[in-house]
């Protein structure tokens, strides 16, 4: 763990779903109520001094994703990314590096979140990317808005795509949160 956060798994070569959120779409309580489900299940795991089973590992992730999709699917916060020119901002951004950097499969901007299956090039450190994504956007969204301060959260959510079922499976979800999809595996 650095600075309270879990390093990100970066391996060249694979796809990579990821979703970053506005700073404003997740309380702190929510954070807190999801964490101690997590929490639950390790300390499970560890005061028992064993691995969790399939079944526990199952219920871990169904609990866990169920809520926070829910919960940022409800919209919360004040959900700038819902206006066109705010959402054309952020798929400019990511648009920039494509092709060079990155190979962009599908992107999903949400009023409050952003989805992308991505690819990175050999090298290409996915922290950077992000991190710039945000970067870039969060001044030129600010900007347009005239606000100032954060925008986004600090951290962000990947999962690497591990076989063709689970990115088609991955697509279709990003293609249903509203995606430019594009590409192939």
């Amino acid at each position: 763990v650095q600075n309270g956060r879990y390093p990100h798994w970066t391996l060249n070569g694979v796809i990579y779903h990821i979703c970053f959120r506005l700073a404003d779409s997740i309380s702190q309580d929510s954070q807190r109520s999801w964490m101690q489900i997590r929490e639950y299940y390790r300390n499970l795991s560890v005061v028992e001094k064993r691995q969790l089973t399939e079944e526990e590992r199952s219920e871990l992730a169904r609990a866990y994703s169920e809520k926070v999709e829910a919960f940022l699917d409800a919209g919360y916060g004040e959900c700038q990314l819902r206006l066109p020119d705010v959402a054309d901002i952020v798929c400019r951004v990511l648009d920039h590096g494509s092709g060079t950097k990155y190979r962009l499969h599908a992107v999903g901007v949400m009023p409050n979140h952003v989805h992308v299956v991505v690819g990175f090039g050999d090298g290409v450190k996915m922290a950077e990317v992000v991190q710039e994504w945000k970067s870039v956007s969060s001044h030129l969204i600010n900007r347009l808005l005239h606000r100032k301060g954060e925008l986004w959260q600090k951290d962000y959510y990947n999962h690497i795509i591990r076989d063709r079922i689970e990115y088609e499976r991955q697509i279709r979800y990003v293609g249903i949160k509203n995606a430019r999809v594009r590409g192939g595996m």
